[in-house]
């Protein structure tokens, strides 16, 4: 017993338990220093997948204001041009770092969309170029996208793979290939949610027009019911991808999903749950106005370059072409008492100039493709005579 109680061992036993007291005192001040850096530290930005980076034209109202959680306290018109507004509902959550929104260009909009809804949105400075928007720095490059700093994510356009020769002052990229991320010609202006392959028509080697139509609805929507697709048909421009026209809201009835247009013989048919169809067929190649026509624009070019009709002719009167184009390209609507489309009465108010742009620039030109400028004139001229304003008569056997 004498041996075991000795001096050394319970010199031992205050060794062990010294060690153990300071490793713990040790762990428990590493502890700590590591909660209080990790409480300054800043918290792992939130990725946000950016739809759309572009400068604020004006805002309805001119601020925008968050409640504490950051999100908007009312609905915010956000006017980008003078063809792109997007709306920021109520509750959305956002940032808002510049205050300039009164002033146009002052300020610029960030916004992660689903559709044309905005899931989360940033107001940045706007910076002293109207054509670019100052962001934060890259933190990572991967896959064609962009992460910033910040956790926004964006696209990026591909770099420059240059191969050069060799030596001396000569020296110089012999093959630069480039993917190019933008395209020749933008659409910014529509937004679609759900649309099928687009058709291309043109007149010729010429004229060419896009037609898209599309769902109006998310693919979830069902095909029946209040929420049932509205499908909307679009006419852009082939070169510049300008929209040109669009069918109005709920003229199309309930349609499949991933749908496309039939272009032929100068109609735009739509299968929904019937036929529609936009822009009828060339009066040109109607049997009945197969013999009448060309006399008629005969008869027509003549009185214009004479001033008058021609003495002892019979044929048809200078307007009888523009009747027989009107009849097949525009009475169709404008002879329905439709309050969205001015009446043939309306119509012969109007100086003849403006129906002809109308026709040639318009939103008529669906109706008038095909037609010649000579077409057009005459169907102007048809309809500003003086005796067009009563409606119709069928010629019935």
């Amino acid at each position: 017993m004498r041996q075991i109680f000795s001096v050394r061992f319970f010199a031992a036993v205050g060794g062990v338990v010294g060690l153990l007291f300071l490793l713990t005192t040790i762990f428990a001040t590493r502890s700590a220093i590591d909660d209080a850096v990790g409480d300054d530290a800043e918290p792992a930005p939130v990725l946000r997948a950016i739809n759309l980076v572009e400068h604020v034209e004006i805002t309805r109202p001119t601020r925008i204001d968050l409640d504490a959680d950051g999100l908007t306290v009312a609905d915010v018109r956000v006017t980008i041009d003078r063809t792109r507004a997007v709306t920021i509902s109520k509750g959305t959550p956002g940032e808002v770092h510049c205050r300039g929104l009164a002033i146009a260009d002052r300020c610029a909009v960030v916004l992660d969309l689903l559709g044309e809804a905005v899931v989360w949105f940033a107001v940045v400075p706007g910076g002293p170029n109207p054509e670019t928007v100052p962001l934060p720095a890259i933190d990572t490059l991967d896959q064609g996208v962009a992460t910033l700093v910040n956790g926004w994510q964006l696209p990026y356009a591909s770099v420059l793979d240059r191969r050069c020769g060799q030596g001396g002052d000569d020296e110089r990229p012999s093959r630069i290939e480039r993917i190019l991320d933008e395209p020749d010609a933008t659409q910014r202006e529509v937004v679609f949610q759900n649309p099928g392959s687009p058709v291309v028509s043109s007149r010729g080697g010429g004229d060419a027009i896009v037609w898209v139509l599309d769902a109006n609805r998310p693919r979830s929507a069902p095909l029946y019911g209040e929420s049932a697709p509205q499908p909307v048909l679009y006419a852009f421009d082939a070169q510049t991808l300008a929209l040109l026209w669009r069918s109005a809201p709920g003229e199309l009835a309930t349609s499949g999903k991933y749908n496309e247009p039939l272009v032929a013989d100068g109609m735009v048919i739509v299968g929904t749950d019937r036929l529609q169809a936009f822009g009828l067929r060339d009066a040109r190649r109607r049997p009945d106005a197969l013999a009448t026509l060309p006399a008629a624009r005969s008869a027509a070019a003549a009185a214009a370059s004479a001033g008058a009709p021609t003495p002892g002719t019979t044929a048809a009167p200078p307007d009888a072409c523009g009747r027989l184009l009107y009849e097949a390209r525009c009475a169709a609507c404008h002879e329905q008492q439709r309050s969205d489309m001015p009446s043939r009465a309306a119509l012969s108010a109007r100086e003849r100039a403006f129906i002809v742009d109308k026709l040639r620039f318009g939103s008529m030109q669906p109706q008038a493709l095909g037609l010649t400028d000579a077409d057009l004139e005459s169907i102007a001229r048809y309809l500003t005579a003086r005796d067009v304003a009563a409606p119709l008569q069928e010629n019935r056997p």
